[in-house]
């Protein structure tokens, strides 16, 4: 005889133990406080039934969780991993930028140095017309000086050839 819960009350095993075993009636009182403890047991097994079966809903909820908390695992390693190429796309885009603001800088750089160069090389143009200028003019006055000086020797020359001649003539 089947039992549908997978354990036997008292009452259904003696029942069963009266029918099959009529010559075991007698021990009744000797199988009595046994079957009262394995009464006791099998309804300490229906509870751990009961705890395994809420224990086994709480495994396959948790397993459930966890099935879940790995599809939102990839779900954000997927939004990672694209938000990591936006990120290197980004980087790239403002070395990109930055490049040309460098390239920008030299060649505004390099314009300044020409200026600077040209301006340096006009002041030194400056500098030596300014001295071929003050060089031929201390020429020029040199040139004055020494006429000057010359005309006086001559001056000087013919006062003292004069000065001879009258002192031949006296």
């Amino acid at each position: 005889m089947p039992v549908a819960s997978g354990t036997m009350s008292k009452a259904l095993f003696l029942e069963l133990i009266h029918d099959v075993y009529p010559s075991m009636c007698t021990c009744g009182d000797i199988l009595g406080p046994l079957l009262s403890r394995l009464a006791v047991l099998g309804v300490t097994d229906a509870d751990f039934k009961d705890k395994m079966d809420v224990m086994s809903r709480q495994i396959h909820g948790y397993e459930v969780l966890v099935k879940q908390l790995k599809e939102e695992v990839k779900t954000e390693k997927l939004k990672a991993k694209g938000e990591a190429e936006d990120v290197a796309q980004e980087m790239a885009e403002l070395r990109y930028q930055i490049t040309g603001l460098l390239e920008e800088e030299r060649k505004r750089r390099a314009c300044i140095e020409q200026i600077s160069l040209q301006r340096i090389s006009e002041l030194e143009a400056q500098v030596l017309k300014s001295r071929y200028v003050n060089f031929f003019k201390k020429k020029i006055l040199l040139k004055i000086y020494f006429s000057f000086v010359l005309i006086k020797i001559k001056k000087d020359r013919r006062k003292r050839i004069s000065s001879v001649r009258l002192i031949h003539e006296a």
